[in-house]
């Protein structure tokens, strides 16, 4: 697998077709050594990067001259949550405590490494997404999309907040919806004209949710026992 040949001949097409998806965001696998010999092969789907940009913001930047950056580079704090879920995933012996301080010694980059993170709208926006502006970005780029998936042969997606995204534009259809023990639900789904086979799609929350601090653990615990679940039954992957 040739992962970031793969990504920057997608990303060059993307840029091309897409003018107006401007700032371009590059997303995608920050370690592809780390990923390829991750157990699970997990893939996070969110929304859009967010550099607290407006609505009219977004619209005035899209019209501006070009401009490309690089989300792989590297993760600030914001991505902290992210980092100790998949810490979760990786390492699922560790208690919760030891999780928080495997993040904070190994840092966010170590710690999302065998994970790519793809973004659904290469664009950035702000703190809160529309729901509608993000579906018809779906629509329009959904090919795209499949495409960059495809690069990584995931096992795993994990839906950050857009499931209705994934059950109604990305894999559309007539996909069985499965439930794990702790209540995730689930379904596996292919694309053969991009060549993505059995891959499962869990429906997860986004990081900026807002709950309790007690919680945090709970909620990073509960994706871990489900990709351990669905692994260990061995269902389609």
């Amino acid at each position: 697998m040739y992962i970031q040949k793969d990504e920057e001949e997608l990303f060059q097409t993307w840029i091309s077709e897409r003018p107006h998806r401007n700032p371009f965001v590059k997303d995608g696998c920050h370690s592809p050594e780390t990923y390829l010999q991750s157990k699970h092969r997990v893939l996070f789907l969110l929304k859009e990067p967010n550099w607290g940009y407006s609505q009219e913001e977004q619209a005035q930047y899209s019209a501006e001259a070009s401009e490309v950056h690089d989300q792989r580079e590297g993760y600030d704090d914001w991505w902290f949550t992210v980092g100790k879920w998949c810490v979760s995933i990786s390492n699922p012996k560790l208690s919760w405590r030891e999780v928080e301080n495997k993040v904070k010694s190994d840092g966010t980059n170590k710690s999302i490494a065998p994970f790519p993170m793809v973004q659904l709208k290469k664009s950035p926006g702000g703190g809160f997404s529309d729901a509608s502006s993000l579906s018809k970005v779906a629509r329009e780029d959904k090919n795209f999309l499949l495409r960059q998936f495809a690069i990584y042969q995931p096992n795993f997606i994990v839906s950050c907040g857009l499931w209705s995204i994934f059950t109604d534009v990305l894999f559309s259809g007539n996909n069985e919806i499965y439930v794990a023990p702790n209540g995730i639900e689930y379904f596996i789904s292919s694309d053969k004209e991009v060549n993505l086979n059995n891959v499962c799609i869990l429906n997860f929350c986004h990081p900026s949710m807002r709950c309790s601090n007690a919680l945090n653990g709970a909620v990073s615990f509960a994706l871990r026992d489900a990709v351990n679940f669905i692994s260990e039954q061995k269902i389609q992957l």
